[in-house]
């Protein structure tokens, strides 16, 4: 049945291994695996019989997150709504791990779930024949032994969507499309205590009828939001400065198609959006699968690709919430064939962070993008050399004093992943708090900031 990506990532990968991918399925059949994964970056997958319900049927609305190489699913099923954890490596339904209900939820909620950059689980709830406090969270912070529910926001409407993810801060973000009202698009952001309205909080303040297709993520402290506007895909941004500004808004440069479905995954500055269209709207077997790419450096669209090259009914597209960079490909997952039984995996091929040939390589030494950032309780720390060199690779505070040198020495040239575990020199954890990453090579010095959240 239908990945359905709007608005929820059901594919996940590894930070530390991005050759291994997840990917989840909807499916009606009470013995269907509805977790795959691969460990060769999608050559081939691993079907251990993974199950989210303990019957094997997953409704299409499910919704995947992870953490590491942990994974949790959030899924109506039966009277209400279930959360699913499965503990590293989550490779078999022996890594499974408590099935949690939500309290107060029926047969009628939908869901969606994230990780927060505390490891924090989210599971947000909403009803759409009640226009009271409609949309509702559970969070639990020992991977759902224990739970804290509330009131999200009290939407007063009873046709709402919801989605959900986290800030460049780490702290859970809420979106909320009110169908049938000039409200449209708005979001909400949890300040430690309750989800509030920031200034910016209307992203979209337009009539929206039923059409219910989007998809967010961040680039950096971007906001995007990206949603089915007629024959097109809308694409409304700021930087969140704290909820300060105003919101930039223009039609993303695709083909026009009376049918478009969109997911958006994040790698460094670029975001890159998928989408499915019909090339010729009267027949929806031409449906094709396509990407096209945003440079937040640019602040501008590349070309449309093509992505599906085969079969027919090739739709609802989906990946992961966001790619590291060690990773050289995005991934991309969808249905095909006109009975939706065929999914389909591909990817686009990125440069990869190990860089053997000196062409690739860059004119200068350079601090990549951190990843995950803001992070607990590890991030990765990428750099590329120009040519051999002696370097120094160091953390610290942000009164100046030196945390930690986590890389010094001669290096080859090319790119280079450390990782930094949030500690200093004598091994001990350090306190919540941004830190200076410095990398010097000769005389030229690169820096780049990330943030730990405990």
């Amino acid at each position: 049945s239908a990945t359905m990506a709007v608005p929820r990532w059901k594919g996940y990968m590894s930070p530390t291994n991005p050759d291994r991918f997840w990917a989840m399925h909807g499916g009606s059949h009470s013995q269907a695996t509805n977790i795959v994964y691969t460990d060769d970056a999608g050559e081939t997958w691993n079907d251990t019989g993974m199950q989210a319900i303990l019957d094997g049927y997953l409704d299409f609305h499910a919704s995947l997150a992870g953490y590491g190489d942990d994974l949790y699913v959030s899924v109506p099923y039966g009277v209400g709504i279930r959360g699913r954890h499965w503990a590293a490596p989550a490779e078999s339904n022996d890594d499974r791990r408590i099935l949690a209900t939500i309290p107060g939820t029926t047969a009628g909620y939908r869901s969606n779930t994230m990780i927060d950059g505390n490891g924090r689980w989210w599971i947000f709830t909403r009803y759409a024949n009640n226009a009271n406090e409609n949309v509702e969270y559970g969070y639990s912070d020992d991977n759902g032994a224990t739970w804290t529910y509330g009131d999200a926001y009290a939407a007063g409407q009873e046709d709402v969507r919801i989605g959900s993810m986290p800030a460049a801060d780490g702290s859970a973000m809420l979106f909320v499309l009110y169908l049938q009202s000039d409200r449209g698009y708005e979001y909400y952001k949890w300040n430690g205590n309750r989800f509030v309205a920031l200034p910016d909080h209307s992203i979209w303040a337009e009539y929206i009828g039923w059409e219910r297709r989007f998809t967010h993520n961040t680039v950096g402290d971007n906001i995007h939001l990206i949603f089915r506007d007629g024959d097109r895909l809308r694409h409304v941004w700021k930087a969140h400065n704290n909820g300060q500004g105003t919101w930039n808004s223009s039609l993303v440069p695709t083909t026009a198609s009376d049918e478009i479905d969109p997911v958006a995954t994040v790698r460094g500055n670029e975001l890159y959006l998928f989408y499915s269209l019909h090339t010729n709207d009267s027949n929806p077997a031409t449906a094709r699968v396509r990407a096209i790419v945003w440079d937040q450096n640019t602040r501008s669209w590349g070309e449309e690709i093509d992505v599906s090259t085969a079969s027919t009914h090739n739709m609802m597209p989906n990946t992961c919430f966001q790619v590291p960079m060690s990773s050289n490909y995005i991934p991309v997952y969808w249905n095909a064939d006109s009975n939706g039984t065929d999914i389909m995996f591909s990817k686009l091929l990125v440069s990869s962070t190990h860089v053997d040939t000196p062409d690739v390589a860059v004119d200068r030494p350079a601090l990549l993008p951190s990843y995950p950032n803001p992070f607990n309780p590890r991030t990765t720390i990428p750099f590329s050399l120009p040519r051999d060199a002696s370097i120094r690779l160091s953390i610290y505070d942000v009164t100046g004093r030196l945390i930690d040198v986590l890389a010094e020495g001669s290096h080859t040239a090319g790119e280079h992943d450390v990782t930094w575990l949030g500690r200093d020199r004598h091994g001990n954890s350090v306190p919540s708090g941004v830190y200076h990453v410095r990398l010097v090579v000769g005389g030229e010095v690169s820096s780049d900031r990330v943030t730990l959240i405990r």
